[in-house]
């Protein structure tokens, strides 16, 4: 047993010292996101430093805390969610210690004015598109990363996306959540191109090894006679859930969850992209277990 005395031990002080220069290099952010017309709060916005992998989601009521090295101070501060225009804000330029209110403007939005409803899907036969299984590949990133997988529409079919799919395996952390976004086909490089909706849906599996799907069906979303691009985007909540992968440089983790892969198959294109570069072209490397139920006019 050690008692104390009147003197003060020197590698206390150190320590102590050391941990109050810790706590006053890095700023606090914190407050809420919300629509600047309707003033709701906003869920899962993006909330980062521009030009680097630290970010956070604002969580179901729009809240969120992100600290803020001071060397970043001098760099945007970047709220971004599908649907609206992005507000950049220098860090600097944010109050210390205090509730800080964000406002996001709403893109307008033109969707479809062909208007399936589900008393018409008897007039439509449903086909699965893209990937329907998947193997033991895995397909892991960190925020900043994204990965689409293309759907072919080689007959030319008219109709509807009615669902996407992405199968999420057990690895790392599956029930974080993702972005799921839909893609056109950019002529050029026969990539993603425009989103063909101003939304990024939010998803994320129960217990992973299994598919999550959503039916988008009530957007109206036509599918292009090119085909389209299903991407899986990792957030920036991701970087609170790093993993190694086995076998893999520990100096180099993952984040959040884990995508499977699928056999390839013919005309199937998966794509990846990060903040710093645009889309390249992976499908010689796998094939993302991605896929996608679609209404076609059963008169095609």
């Amino acid at each position: 047993m050690h008692l104390m005395t009147g003197k003060t031990n020197p590698i206390f002080l150190l320590i102590l010292l050391c941990l109050c220069n810790y706590t006053n290099a890095q700023m606090l952010l914190f407050g809420t996101v919300s629509d600047s017309a309707t003033q709701h709060y906003l869920p899962y916005a993006n909330i980062y430093i521009e030009g680097t992998t630290t970010g956070v989601i604002s969580d179901e009521a729009g809240n969120f805390k992100l600290l803020i090295p001071d060397s970043l101070l001098s760099r945007n501060i970047i709220v971004s969610m599908m649907g609206y225009i992005s507000s950049y804000t220098k860090a600097s330029s944010f109050k210390k210690a205090t509730f800080n209110k964000i406002s996001l403007r709403s893109q307008n939005t033109i969707l479809s004015e062909v208007i399936i409803s589900p008393a018409n899907y008897c007039k439509y036969k449903q086909f699965s598109w893209g990937a329907q299984k998947a193997h033991t590949g895995k397909i892991n990133f960190v925020y900043g990363n994204e990965i689409a997988a293309y759907m072919s529409n080689s007959s030319q079919q008219k109709g509807i996306i009615k669902t996407i799919r992405f199968y999420i395996t057990k690895d790392g952390y599956p029930t974080q959540a993702f972005g799921a976004m839909l893609y056109g086909v950019d002529t050029k490089t026969n990539g993603p191109g425009k989103n063909l909706i101003d939304t990024c849906f939010i998803l994320s599996a129960k217990k992973g090894n299994e598919w999550v799907e959503l039916d988008i069906s009530k957007y109206n979303i036509l599918i292009p006679a090119e085909g389209f691009y299903i991407a899986m985007e990792w957030l920036p909540g991701s970087m609170n859930y790093l993993y190694t992968i086995k076998g893999s440089n520990a100096n180099n983790p993952s984040s959040g969850q884990s995508l499977g892969a699928a056999k390839k198959t013919e005309g199937s294109k998966t794509f990846v992209k990060n903040y710093l570069s645009g889309w390249s072209d992976f499908s010689f490397l796998f094939n993302a277990a991605i896929g996608a139920d679609v209404l076609v006019s059963d008169g095609n």
